[in-house]
């Protein structure tokens, strides 16, 4: 890398959303304590828009972008080794995983939103890009829209598939995308991530430390997002 791709690559660095590195910090501390341990995060930056002005699944990862997930990943592994990757099925999702650690991502249709809440209901669905990722997730959280579970059955659906795919005391790396990571961790930890200055942005992420699941397949861990805290119970 050029000293002038250095510089960028600090310039980007120092642009990772605020907290992140605390986050992984505490992931640190707190791993050994839990069975399964996952970072689950958002893609790196993307392009915005199409030459449209549309949104959609196709739309790639900037060079900007690429750089990023290239230096978070290089910081990142020298702190965690991930045993496993998968990521959403959508390409700027596999991409940054393959960016941050060299695999092949495993790609599921689950992490690939609105899938992981939804079910591929096309009602559903249509109301996700009518709406906004906002209000789809506000609406999804307060059960005004007709998926077949309900959020908290999807939620611990999601932890159950994230838990089969992760190994025992070997963290997993998961990519995928801001409206899963905010219906998720706004019923984890009971807050609303909803909001503009809340929603997770692009290369932000969370730690998820499960539990084995008990004998009526619930779900117990902690959520770590942005430097806090929480445990839950699904």
């Amino acid at each position: 890398m050029s000293h002038e791709s250095d510089l960028r690559a600090s310039d980007l660095w120092t642009q990772m959303p605020k907290f992140q590195r605390e986050t992984i910090e505490q992931w640190l501390e707190l791993k050994h304590a839990h069975p399964r341990s996952i970072l689950l995060t958002r893609h790196s930056v993307r392009v915005l828009q199409d030459a449209q002005g549309n949104s959609g699944y196709d739309l790639p990862l900037t060079d900007e972008g690429r750089e990023l997930a290239r230096r978070y990943g290089d910081w990142l592994c020298q702190q965690i080794s991930f045993e496993s990757a998968i990521s959403s099925t959508v390409d700027r999702c596999a991409e940054t995983l393959n960016l941050m650690t060299g695999h092949e991502p495993v790609r599921h249709d689950w992490l690939k939103e609105p899938g992981a809440f939804v079910d591929a209901n096309p009602k559903v669905t249509a109301r996700f890009f009518e709406a906004g990722h906002h209000v789809f997730a506000r609406e999804l959280l307060t059960d005004q829209l007709p998926t077949k579970l309900s959020v908290s059955e999807a939620a611990s659906r999601l932890l159950s598939r994230l838990f089969e795919s992760a190994e025992p005391h070997r963290p997993m790396l998961a990519v995928t995308h801001d409206s899963v990571l905010s219906v998720l961790f706004s019923h984890l930890s009971g807050e609303d991530f909803t909001s503009e200055d809340s929603w997770p942005q692009m290369m932000e992420g969370g730690v998820l430390l499960l539990n084995d699941p008990s004998l009526d397949h619930s779900h117990t861990g902690k959520l770590i997002f942005r430097g806090r805290v929480w445990s839950f119970a699904l």
